[in-house]
């Protein structure tokens, strides 16, 4: 067990698959742990506020997390060695949106960001943060530029976007019929080629939770799901789009729905 608070969030393994990071805490008051090989925790005292989940860099050595506060939101980077903790440069992203989350890409030279309205209220039943998707430049510095266009417009609040392998992305995305259930979409880095995983007329596998992880070797993705019968982990294959329970269902267990994370 780790000697951290709870409730605990959003754990992230590094590339190397040594080290791990997660979130500890709820609502504004927030912390960023990291766990060693060992696994004991460490946390980072610089840091604290509103954090999205962690993403690390292709080689294992530093963590971002992108922090809200009373005073802003700021992109942040922490070094696994010593857990110091520096801001870094954030480019206003497009139409005056204010940066939820981002994921970096696995050679390090870009990032997915999830962006919503400044302001907007973030409800304690969307612990995932949801909004447009962009595409941004990445540096030692932090983000140089993002694309003009936002990525799969049309498809709806994007959520969890993860890179299935560096040209491929895949998220889900939620519109505003409060009938749709959520669906699963891949597509291009450059933002072509929106896809679904899977069509409404194939396998129905419930209200898809707004949490997506993908297989190591990118070709299945994984969801949480609700049903009559409770929420579970589902496994999709890309290629075959077959679907199968990585764990069953429990009545009964709609507050406990599984939290995971990419890798």
């Amino acid at each position: 067990e780790l000697n951290a608070p709870s409730p605990k969030s959003a754990p992230t393994r590094s590339p190397d698959y040594r080290w791990m990071a997660f979130v500890a805490g709820t609502d504004t008051e927030q912390t960023l742990w990291l766990v060693d090989p060992a696994g004991k925790a460490f946390r980072a005292e610089e840091l604290s506020g509103r954090l999205s989940a962690p993403t690390w860099s292709p080689d294992s050595k530093r963590v971002y997390v992108v922090a809200r506060d009373e005073t802003g939101t700021r992109l942040v980077e922490v070094a696994r060695n010593n857990l110091v903790v520096r801001p870094l440069h954030l480019a206003p992203l497009p139409l005056g949106l204010e940066l939820a989350s981002v994921t970096v890409s696995p050679d390090g030279t870009s990032l997915l960001a999830v962006a919503d309205r400044s302001g907007r209220r973030v409800e304690e039943a969307e612990p995932v943060p949801g909004g447009q998707l962009f595409l941004g430049r990445f540096g030692p510095d932090g983000v140089i530029s993002w694309s003009q266009r936002q990525l799969a417009p049309g498809l709806g609040r994007v959520f969890s976007p993860i890179w299935v392998d560096p040209v491929t992305i895949a998220f889900v995305a939620e519109t505003d019929n409060k009938d749709d259930l959520g669906k699963l979409w891949t597509i291009k880095s450059d933002g072509w080629d929106p896809t679904a995983v899977l069509n409404d007329s194939e396998v129905a596998i419930g209200d898809l939770g707004n949490r997506l992880a993908v297989d190591p070797t990118g070709r299945s993705l994984v969801v949480s799901a609700r049903s009559t019968n409770g929420a579970s982990l589902w496994m999709i294959n890309r290629q075959d789009k077959s679907v199968s329970y990585l764990t069953l269902p429990t009545s009964n267990t709609f507050d406990s729905d599984p939290s995971f994370a990419s890798r």
